[in-house]
């Protein structure tokens, strides 16, 4: 047993709940079931709760490319795009490309389609590959930005498709022609099509993956409705136009379920919806701090397996038990470690994700350190755990605010109050006198987790209860056991 718990503590880590902070995400990264589903071509829409890993699946195919598809079983024959949403398009960012974000009459869907043309352009002109008649020269030095020929040009159709309207223009530099005209308008058609007929020509499928855009017009959530509910019909313009180009978008539920356009329930069948057993919350958790080689070689030494067996499913408890208490609280009736922390993680819907089960790691961390005493065959107790949930929950509870920040008064109604179970009606008297209210408050409440439906009809029930993970950050006076 080694002696000095304390250094092996300071070494320490779970890593962080954001993936792009995460320098080694690579090593990290594990394929749940779902990653099955999200390489089908197929699959077009992949959705999550905030924390489920959408970013981290996402950060796996745009920073570590080649292990990606290592893992995804993908041969050369993908080329894959990633975007956030206009703000990563450095090259061809201009002031009168925001004025046009913020005018009222901005028309997403050519916006859309340009933006997607110009980002696969760009990565196919790196990867080789010229674009047919309207982009043949457009890198004639892969790799190197300065040599990029067509740059000029592409950056001259930008600032017509966002600055001063005209009436129509063509552009002939090098043989290249490009067709403008109309206010605010770009024939973006010749420059997809050529990229569909290369790709046709090469045998390639092109996957264009975007993250990050719940995050447009943060503040104003009827302008970001607009602007997600365009690129969904830019995606189903693209299924028999450009057969070729395969969108991957990433977004949260609760925003999916707000979007109205025609067809929307094409995608019914296109949908991969993300989601953790218990099984791959703990292999998420030890292969982070297994990082490590002082601790993996503690946990080596704890239960004599070699390496390459401590993430098996046979002995992952076991591993997981080195590392933390077997029980918060001891006695033969009590719940085991892991599923006093899976029980508090989880929300109103049944979700467990990645954020919080990586939270309570670090904040059991943080309370063993000021704790000081060890238990014996563990570094984490089950006091630093149970000092740590209060946190996780104020930072869910925080979390939440800033996503729905219009929700504030209500979560302050609940503090002080002594049950975590109401009726509709209770709820709605609680909340008399502020917007939103009635069934539709009900139904956010509901539908991002923070209630959960006790009698079997989901939002239509007439009983709901507070999850154990909103309890705490909500200042709920509970009697008992947190």
């Amino acid at each position: 047993m080694y002696e000095n718990k304390k250094e092996l503590l300071s070494k320490l880590e779970f890593g962080s709940v954001d993936s792009e902070s995460e320098l080694d995400l690579d090593r990290k990264f594990i394929k749940t079931k779902d990653f099955e589903q999200f390489i089908n071509p197929q699959k077009s829409l992949v959705l999550g709760a905030k924390g489920s890993g959408k970013s981290a699946l996402f950060q796996m195919f745009s920073k570590y490319e080649q292990v990606a598809k290592k893992l995804a079983g993908l041969d050369r024959k993908i080329i894959i795009v990633t975007g956030t949403g206009f703000s990563d398009l450095k090259e061809l960012q201009t002031d009168d490309f925001r004025k046009l974000l913020r005018n009222e009459e901005a028309d997403f869907n050519k916006i859309w389609e340009l933006y997607i043309a110009v980002k696969i352009a760009i990565k196919m002109g790196k990867e080789g590959y010229y674009c047919g008649e309207n982009l043949v020269e457009f890198y004639r030095n892969v790799g190197i930005m300065e040599d990029f020929r067509i740059l000029n040009i592409l950056k001259q159709l930008w600032s017509v498709v966002v600055g001063t309207p005209i009436q129509g223009i063509d552009i002939d530099i090098k043989g290249v022609k490009i067709k403008i005209g109309g206010k605010y308008s770009i024939d973006t058609q010749d420059l997809l099509g050529d990229i569909n007929d290369v790709l046709e020509q090469e045998c390639l499928d092109c996957w264009i993956l975007f993250d990050k855009i719940d995050e447009l017009f943060s503040d104003d959530y009827e302008k970001r409705k607009i602007c997600i509910e365009s690129l969904f019909r830019t995606y189903l313009s693209f299924v028999n136009r450009f057969p070729r180009i395969k969108f991957k978008i990433f977004l949260r539920n609760d925003i999916w379920s707000t979007l109205e356009f025609v067809n929307k329930s094409h995608l019914s069948d296109k949908s991969v919806v993300l989601s953790w057993d218990k099984k791959d919350l703990l292999i998420m958790l030890m292969r982070r701090c297994l990082n490590n080689e002082m601790v993996e070689e503690y946990v080596v030494n704890e239960i004599g397996l070699e390496k390459e067996e401590l993430l098996l499913a046979p002995n992952l408890e076991e591993t997981f038990y080195t590392i933390f208490a077997r029980q918060v609280y001891k006695g033969k009736k009590e719940a085991n470690m892991i599923d006093w922390l899976l029980q508090r993680i989880t929300d109103g819907l049944g979700g467990k994700y990645p954020r919080e089960f990586i939270n309570f790691a670090n904040y059991s961390k943080e309370a063993q350190e000021e704790i000081e005493n060890f238990e014996e065959n563990c570094l984490i107790s089950g006091m630093a755990v149970k000092k740590a949930f209060s946190k996780v929950s104020e930072v869910k509870c925080d979390t939440y605010l800033s996503e729905f920040p219009k929700l504030r008064k209500h979560f302050d109604r609940f503090k002080g109050k002594d049950t975590a179970r109401y009726s509709r009606e209770e709820i709605f008297v609680l909340m008399d006198g502020l917007e939103p209210q009635g069934d539709d408050m009900l139904q956010e409440l509901y539908e991002t987790g923070m209630l959960e439906a006790k009698g079997g009809k989901a939002f239509a029930d007439n009983l709901f209860e507070i999850p154990k993970l909103y309890r705490m950050g909500l200042g709920l006076v509970l009697r008992g056991r947190p």
